[in-house]
């Protein structure tokens, strides 16, 4: 699904698919949302960075479609897509400062872990 929607609008639109899916017969296996992100050191840093972006009027998305927060706060907004029916989130990252891009890279590790354990 696309990176701008936001989170009711996911769920309108997964609604469809799989709604089609089934009426063809079809059993997705993966059903992949992407979403543009970042992690922070904290979630203050992370807000910083994120209302920054959003700011600077990033890509003309809704505020709403996009994630940030700490390692907790990211792990809970991506939790919220698999009553949903999403299978896998593919991320791209807000910022384009590679310290913070690496930073966040590492702390999407320990989102990742964390959705694995639940």
């Amino acid at each position: 699904a696309s990176p701008g929607l936001t989170f009711e609008k996911a769920r309108e639109q997964i609604g469809w698919y799989l709604d089609g899916c089934a009426k063809h017969g079809r059993k997705p296996t993966a059903v992949a949302i992407r979403r543009d992100i970042y992690v922070g050191e904290s979630a203050a840093e992370a807000e910083a960075v994120g209302q920054g972006t959003v700011k600077a009027g990033y890509r003309g998305f809704d505020p709403a479609a996009l994630v940030w927060g700490s390692v907790e706060q990211v792990v809970e907004k991506f939790r919220a897509f698999v009553p949903l029916g999403y299978t896998d989130i593919i991320v791209r990252h807000l910022t384009n400062d590679h310290a913070k891009v690496l930073g966040s890279l590492s702390r999407l590790a320990e989102v990742h872990r964390a959705l694995q354990r639940s």
